[in-house]
């Protein structure tokens, strides 16, 4: 199994601020999941932003793809980005739109054909429980629906690498269950899952290599 992911000896400070994350190595293979646990503060969604691609590190080699993307030009790291899906709060779902139309929009941007979106966008809904939540909005939605609404948008166009920041916000045993099992799926497909969150027991029956965070240093 080849990298997906490298990170060497990253640093990464906001401005002149003290760093948030020091010396940070991992790599993180195709078909592999790796969950990093940590308190609030602890560096979790920095290590986030930085394998989604909406930050740079601020010493260190980051690789992804096997290309160098710390100072990768804005393209090379648009390009990079459509191989990516991200979950996290920082793309929230778009009210004006039903569950199908957020569902679908990487497929637009991908260019992906009307009847294959249609297929896609059915599996995941059936596999998410969504399947009778298809034409509502997300005011409408529990937060566990808007929850697996975003995981199902940034795993529909495929990507070879999919990075949750904290993709639970509540999750139930069944809602658990139902991330967990999606994400070995991807994984047996040969995505590489990246996955930060304050409290993991709920994915406690999940098989990923388990990391902790702690004042910007990994354990």
């Amino acid at each position: 199994m080849g990298a997906i992911l490298a990170f060497e000896t990253i640093g990464f400070r906001h401005g002149t601020e003290a760093e948030t994350l020091s010396n940070i190595s991992f790599e993180l293979a195709r078909g592999q999941i790796a969950i990093v646990s940590g308190a609030a503060g602890s560096g979790k969604s920095a290590l986030a932003g930085l394998a989604a691609l909406a930050l740079r590190p601020s010493r260190g080699r980051l690789r992804m793809f096997d290309v160098e993307c710390g100072e990768a030009r804005p393209a090379l790291r648009r390009m990079l980005r459509r191989r990516i899906g991200f979950i996290g709060d920082g793309l929230p779902l778009l009210p004006q739109l039903s569950v199908r139309e957020n569902v679908a929009l990487p497929l637009a941007i991908l260019g992906v054909s009307e009847r294959e979106t249609d297929q896609r966008i059915g599996e995941l809904l059936d596999w998410m429980a969504l399947t009778d939540r298809a034409d509502a909005h997300p005011e409408a939605l529990s937060h566990g629906e808007r929850d697996r609404v975003a995981i199902a948008r940034a795993v529909v166009g495929r990507p070879e690498l999919v990075v949750a920041d904290e993709p639970l916000s509540s999750p139930d045993a069944q809602e658990a269950a139902r991330v967990c099992a999606l994400f070995e799926r991807l994984a047996e497909l040969g995505s590489a899952v990246l996955v930060t969150a304050r409290m993991t027991g709920w994915a406690a029956g999940l098989t990923a290599r388990r990391l902790r965070i702690e004042q910007g240093q990994l354990l």
